[in-house]
């Protein structure tokens, strides 16, 4: 009964997608949004409304994305330690990060650049060592696929970032919601979601 209740309790792949995949669908609402709510904005401003006084649907959306970023982080997360247990447990020394890095890679600066990529990438290489991946997936190299995903996802991250500050810190007179810039890193999240769904499968 209690291996049953742990088969129950493990994190499928199809969970780790779904969470990312509302991440995704979140971002891509802010970002239709933003095309109203920069002609909002530019309307309250010349109504002389100060800027700290301005509400706008993407501000008022913007809750959604992070929700849906803590969920996609807690089951991406929770699927890693998974995995990295049974992978260490099986082969010690094979992952070069400490299981803390699981989540602590993803949230603390300058190292998030890199350590979450580092961890996947020690994974993916003891699945093909092991011979875990199916054939017409070993024909793509599973490193490109990391550097792909984890490059539009570095690039939207630092886009996300810069869009915060604007909103945080507006110029005077200016509009801080950019929608073709809210559009180009929707893009650019969704090309990182399509390559991250193939590396979450190849991983299992």
């Amino acid at each position: 009964m209690q291996k049953d209740l742990q088969m129950t309790q493990k994190t499928s792949p199809k969970q780790v997608t779904a969470a990312s995949a509302c991440f995704l669908v979140s971002v891509w609402i802010v970002a239709i949004a933003s095309i109203p709510s920069a002609s909002s904005y530019r309307e309250q401003l010349d109504a002389g409304k100060a800027p700290k006084d301005i509400v706008t649907l993407t501000n008022s959306l913007s809750i959604i994305t992070l929700i849906a970023s803590i969920g996609a982080l807690f089951m991406t997360s929770r699927w890693l330690f998974e995995l990295y247990d049974a992978q260490v447990a099986a082969k010690p020394g094979s992952i070069r990060l400490s299981r803390r890095w699981i989540i602590w890679s993803w949230i603390v600066p300058v190292v998030s650049l890199w350590f979450p990529k580092l961890i996947i990438d020690d994974m993916l290489k003891d699945k093909e060592k092991s011979g875990h991946v199916a054939t017409e997936q070993k024909e793509k190299s599973p490193l490109n696929e990391t550097r792909t995903w984890w490059s539009c996802f570095v690039l939207y991250s630092l886009m996300s970032n810069l869009k915060t500050v604007w909103v945080l810190l507006p110029t005077a007179g200016e509009v801080p919601i950019h929608p073709e810039i809210e559009l180009a890193s929707a893009c650019i999240l969704t090309a990182s979601y399509t390559v991250w769904v193939r590396i979450v499968n190849r991983l299992g």
